[in-house]
């Protein structure tokens, strides 16, 4: 931070780099140095990056750009935003535009100018000296706001959370070329909002502006005023009522999931670069049909990889959001092994210590969220050895308990259980016989994300963690179906695994306090359950038992040995008060 208060002008610090890349950072944790194109070759293995396509050359330089931000004073997202947003729109167009590397630092410079002129000549103008912060960034998000088509803000409209979607909003360049397009998704409203506060407290004396900061919710953002996380402290910019716009959220919206419970990351600056990476979305759609871009999801597997490295850079939904796209190419990259039938042994080994990455760093992202670092991690837990079983399910659980984020419990649930998936059909090799222990990983998170979700109540705002929770419980089946085809039932569903599922359960009834529990989440938990032994099903509900908590679960702990639907579904149909022997209401069957 400069001595003055105001921050380094994140516009001409980095005009000279969008045209010509430093040889003088080196890259932190053993890196290669930051290079220029010919000097610096990645090695880049071939299931992440075609070498024989553009996707290596993009990464060059992104991975250059990057490593000069987080090495910078100041770390500014403009240079970032705008290369990573165009290259995304490179990657996913199906109008056969094309962007070369050599293409992109011209790009940049040019759109960062037309960025800074509207920053200058449309937003400062609205501003006075006398405005509070809060008053400055209100007027910030009007402004953005006004370039929007009337009525057509989607949380969800694809490719539009990079500086680049709203500077083609600027241009007659830009392609925008009807209302319909004039789109920015949550995250591009917010960083653009952001971005603008960074110019204006380098470049126009407004350094009131200066502690702004980006914070993050499981499937939300917006900005604090102070960096502090309080809600008096919070802009909500993204809401579709214009009046509400720049205010704090309510204390009841403040206390549910959307906003964490209260307890959102506040992002540092560096963390604000790893955010941008996270965000790259490589969904191509043309017409109804969907695919993903192969080069633009490995380029994003490097260039988070990268950011893993640096000190600082990540934050618990970037680590989850890395290990999901590392399980996307591992599994794709191992089943084409398989089908190939060489090299299988090789790959194997690749693809276990990949797995261990991934969980290690799944593992630090539930450390965060939890506040402090745990005895023993989840990765020792072997379904061989019932002491350490049982320790890193207490562990765990324990860390559900301190955890108000869901999503670093269900990805490594989602890991390990696709993990299952994957290595279930790999007969003969070391990959499968350790199918057992990564499904009982896979649902000691479970149960554990299940104490997270006891701490909220449903909302209708929580329309995403429905989502996850339904693709989530669909993983759990396909895993275990496909597991039971190439090993015994019984070294899957154990006492152990059905006390797991149990103990979601709970955490999952609490979450619907009042309300009727989602019939095909509890179909698909009956089958599940159905190919355990019924010994096993009354030893796990015997030691689940204790730890109940909701009126439904606790009425059901009878019930599983013999696992009759007929008596247990209708106790997930009513929805409960949290209090004992509340009366309960009415409501439709539940059907499978």
């Amino acid at each position: 931070m400069a001595d003055d208060g105001q921050r380094p002008d994140p516009l001409e610090s980095n005009t000279t780099m969008c045209s010509e890349l430093s040889t003088s950072h080196d890259l932190p944790s053993g890196n290669p140095p930051a290079g220029t194109l010919e000097q610096s070759p990645l090695e880049i293995p071939p299931y992440i990056l075609n070498p024989a396509e553009e996707g290596p050359q993009y990464a060059l330089l992104l991975r250059d750009w990057i490593a000069e931000e987080l090495q910078a004073d100041a770390h500014s997202p403009l240079r970032v935003s705008l290369a990573l947003g165009a290259v995304e729109a490179a990657f996913t167009a199906t109008d056969g535009a094309l962007l070369t590397a050599s293409d992109l630092p011209a790009l940049v410079a040019t759109r960062a100018k037309i960025f800074q002129a509207w920053v200058s000549d449309v937003l400062l103008p609205r501003l006075e000296s006398t405005q509070t912060p809060r008053e400055k960034v209100q007027a910030a998000a009007a402004a953005v706001w006004t370039m929007l088509a009337a009525g057509s803000y989607s949380k969800d409209v694809l490719h539009a959370q990079h500086l680049h979607s709203f500077v083609a909003l600027l241009t007659s360049s830009g392609g925008v070329k009807s209302a319909a397009k004039r789109q920015l998704d949550c995250a591009g409203v917010v960083i653009t909002v952001y971005a603008a506060c960074e110019v204006l407290a380098a470049r126009h004396g407004h350094a009131d502006l200066c502690g702004v900061r980006v914070q993050v919710s499981e499937d939300h953002c917006w900005l604090s005023l102070d960096g502090s996380g309080r809600r008096d402290a919070a802009v909500e910019l993204t809401t579709s009522n214009a009046a509400l716009r720049g205010l704090a959220p309510g204390a009841e919206a403040w206390s549910g999931w959307l906003y964490a419970g209260g307890r959102a990351h506040t992002l540092t600056q560096r963390q604000v670069i790893a955010s941008l990476v996270v965000s790259v979305d490589p969904t191509v759609v043309n017409g109804r049909a969907k695919k993903v871009s192969g080069q633009l999801a490995g380029l994003q597997l490097l260039l988070l990889r990268q950011l893993q490295a640096a000190e600082a850079a990540m934050y618990p939904a970037a680590v989850c959001a890395l290990a999901a796209v590392q399980q996307e190419r591992l599994d794709s990259a191992l089943e084409k092994a398989l089908e190939r039938g060489q090299g299988v042994a090789a790959f194997c080994a690749q693809f276990e210590r990949e797995i261990a990455m991934a969980q290690s760093s799944l593992e630090g992202a539930i450390y965060a969220c939890a506040g402090a670092p745990p005895s023993s991690g989840l990765g020792k837990m072997r379904v061989a050895d019932q002491s350490a079983e049982l320790q890193a399910s207490d562990w765990i659980l324990e860390a559900g308990d301190a955890s108000w984020n869901w999503y670093p419990f269900s990805c490594y649930a989602e890991a390990s259980l696709g993990y299952v998936e994957a290595m279930a059909g790999a007969d003969g090799s070391a990959l499968q016989e350790n199918v057992p222990s990564h499904f009982q990983l896979g649902l000691c998170a479970l149960a554990a994300g299940g104490r997270v979700l006891a701490k909220y109540r449903h909302a209708p705002t929580d329309d995403q963690l429905y989502k996850d929770i339904d693709e989530l419980l669909r993983t759990v089946k396909s895993a275990a179906d496909a597991a039971i085809l190439h090993i015994d039932a019984s070294a899957l569903l154990t006492p152990l695994a059905v006390e797991h599922l149990l103990r979601f359960l709970d955490g999952l009834c609490l979450y619907y306090s009042g309300k009727p529990k989602p019939a095909t989440w509890v179909a698909t938990l009956l089958k599940v359950l159905a190919s355990a032994t019924p010994e096993a099903r009354q030893t796990g509900a015997s030691r689940a038992a204790a730890a109940m908590q909701s009126p439904t679960m606790r009425a059901s702990m009878g019930l599983w040995w013999e696992l009759k639907p007929r008596l247990l579904k209708p106790l997930f149909e009513a929805g409960e008060s949290e209090g004992e022997g509340a009366r309960r209401v009415k409501r439709a069957r539940v059907v499978d």
